[in-house]
This record gives structure tokens, sequence and C-alpha cells, in this order.
């Protein structure tokens, strides 16, 4: 019969963790599965809120909206989330508020 640390040692050594770059991952520390995270996990969410269901993909939308709304450098936005400055501000530039855009001098 084996120890419980030989139990561990086999559970550590054949369940080894990938390396990615990932933000956000599972609780075992692995990719998120978004064919596995939205039925088990994302509509409930939204249920419990009281939210009407949205694509999990139209946070990053709603994230990077806010972003600029309040202030946020578009250059640091446009490169946190892969877009090209120009990209950014063709498709976000209508939630930059004014007073952000002109600087008093």
């Amino acid at each position: 019969m084996s120890s419980k640390s030989d139990s561990l040692n086999f559970y550590e050594n054949n369940n080894k963790q990938p390396q990615h770059d990932s933000v956000y991952v599972a609780p075992m520390g692995w990719v998120i599965d978004d064919q596995n995270f939205r039925p088990r996990a994302w509509k409930q969410i939204l249920v419990g809120c009281s939210i009407e269901y949205r694509r999990l993909y139209a946070l990053r939308h709603s994230a990077i909206s806010h972003a600029l709304a309040n202030g946020a450098n578009p250059i640091a936005i446009a490169e946190q989330t892969g877009h090209s400055p120009k990209v950014l501000l063709e498709t976000y530039a209508h939630v930059i508020a004014k007073e952000y855009l002109f600087v008093e001098i």
C-alpha cells in the first residue's frame, strides 16, 4: 500500500500545469475552456446577477470602452489588448470623453 506522500508525489509528477500567458485560469491552473466555461459557469453567473445573456467576448469590448471613457491612455490600452492604436481609435474613439482629448495650456 502506498503512503500519502507517494500518492502526492505521483499526482504532482503526472499533473503538471502547462506554461501559458493567460490572465485568467481555471482553479487547477489550466487555461479556461470556453466550451466548458460558458454552460458550466458563465450562464449561471449572468442568471444570478439578473443580467441578460451576452457573449463572454462582450466583456472585452466593455472593458476597453469603460477604460477609455474614464481617461485611460489609448496607446496603453491598444498595447494591452493587442490592437494597433489606429484600429483602437477607429473602433472606440466615440467613447473617449472630450475633456480627455484636449489639454488646456
